[in-house]
């Protein structure tokens, strides 16, 4: 697996104007909403430090390969005893509403996801809070200098990791 340092290199991130979401738009900056427990259950599917309940929410695709793609929970609760590490307004572009206005933050840097992009896409869903996630014209995304924010914390929270990757 490459590092994920080098995921924000190349190509970049990329708004399309078709909401549903497809194995082209999967990419380093994408933000989706995928169903957790699903996940956890994909045999294809490592995982590092799964959280202690398991819910549906936005996903942070952090890397992605011929392999596949490696993805991070967020969430919109800043922690009570962690300092969790905010994903600012000026980063997040596209996708719903609530995606751009509402406060928004890494849920934890040890917690990734790693498999095939199928796997990714089998546990998309399309609502959030009651509201539809793919309303938008575009994919929500965080920008490049975002995703080098929480790929620094994912390296500063490898050595947190139940499970190496």
């Amino acid at each position: 697996m490459p590092s994920l340092s080098t995921a924000v290199d190349g190509e970049g991130l990329r708004g399309g104007s078709v909401p549903i979401l497809t194995l082209a738009d999967i990419r380093p900056g994408l933000v989706a909403y995928l169903d957790q427990p699903t996940l956890e259950q994909d045999k294809r599917v490592r995982k590092t430090s799964p959280q202690k309940q398991a819910r549906a929410g936005p996903f942070l695709c952090v890397e992605s390969d011929s392999q596949g793609s490696t993805w991070t929970p967020v969430t919109t609760k800043p922690g009570k005893d962690e300092i969790r590490v905010t994903l600012y307004p000026e980063w997040r572009s596209g996708g719903p509403e609530i995606w751009r206005e509402s406060e928004s933050f890494l849920n934890d840097g040890a917690n990734l996801y790693r498999g095939p992009n199928e796997a990714f896409l089998a546990a998309r869903r399309e609502t959030f809070g009651g509201r539809v996630w793919v309303d938008a014209a575009s994919h929500a995304t965080l920008s490049r200098d975002g995703l080098k924010v929480v790929l620094d914390e994912i390296e500063n929270c490898s050595g947190d990791q139940q499970i190496p990757l």
